[in-house]
């Protein structure tokens, strides 16, 4: 399959992605929904890389994808209160959120790989996403769009830019890496975020995660030298 074909999937699965997170935000909570939706989403990946593209992944990977996962569910609840009261519906939508980011995840990988070039591939896909999500907006509520878009378009480019920039990172290395390996790596970005919070936010750096961020890294070192 070529590169426009994996695009168009891509974009396909960016909106079920779109769709399913903001439902499931709808029907639950952040600490409920993220460690499920975003920690769920690479072992997704995996599954689906053995069972449609007959990829091999070793058992030292596999271990070091599920200590990923373990670490950024630490991360998720250190300092909250740990429940599982979570309502049906917002598990079905968090679950259906992890699926389609192993979609597209999946489908950019093989899509950067069939392209002449990552970079444009991205750009393409950006540029497509941004199209269909936006034509919702403007034929139904073009006036606050609008209004939203004057008032906060120096957030919002800084937002999306940073957002071409990291993502199209990720899409060049799934060009050059395993998909697999890179799925699972790119969660590590909650550790970003932890650092960040405590330095700018002034949050605890307690022991949870301490213990969060060596499970990750050792995650990582076992994907690597699995993959």
């Amino acid at each position: 399959m070529n590169a426009m074909r994996w695009l168009m999937l891509s974009v396909i699965f960016h909106i079920g992605y779109t769709y399913f997170l903001s439902q499931a935000y709808t029907h639950g909570d952040l600490g409920q929904i993220y460690p499920i939706s975003r920690g769920s989403a690479p072992l997704i990946t995996a599954l689906l890389s053995v069972l449609i593209f007959n990829e091999v992944i070793s058992l030292t990977e596999f271990i070091g994808i599920l200590l990923i996962i373990s670490g950024v569910i630490i991360i998720a609840f250190a300092g909250r209160k740990f429940t599982l009261n979570i309502k049906g519906k917002a598990l079905f939508y968090a679950l259906c959120t992890a699926f389609f980011t192993a979609c597209y995840t999946l489908s950019d990988g093989h899509g950067s790989r069939t392209s002449e070039d990552p970079i444009v591939y991205t750009l393409w896909l950006f540029l497509l996403n941004g199209i269909v999500l936006m034509a919702p907006g403007i034929m139904k509520y073009r006036a606050t769009l609008f209004q939203g878009i004057k008032q906060y378009w120096r957030t919002g480019l800084l937002g999306g830019l940073m957002q071409l920039i990291s993502y199209g990172i990720a899409i060049w290395a799934m060009s050059q890496a395993p998909i697999v390996l890179v799925a699972a790596i790119r969660e590590t970005s909650v550790l970003f975020a932890m650092f960040l919070s405590i330095v700018f936010l002034k949050e605890r750096f307690n022991m949870m995660r301490v213990i969060a961020c060596i499970v990750i890294l050792a995650g990582v070192l076992l994907a690597k030298l699995g993959s």
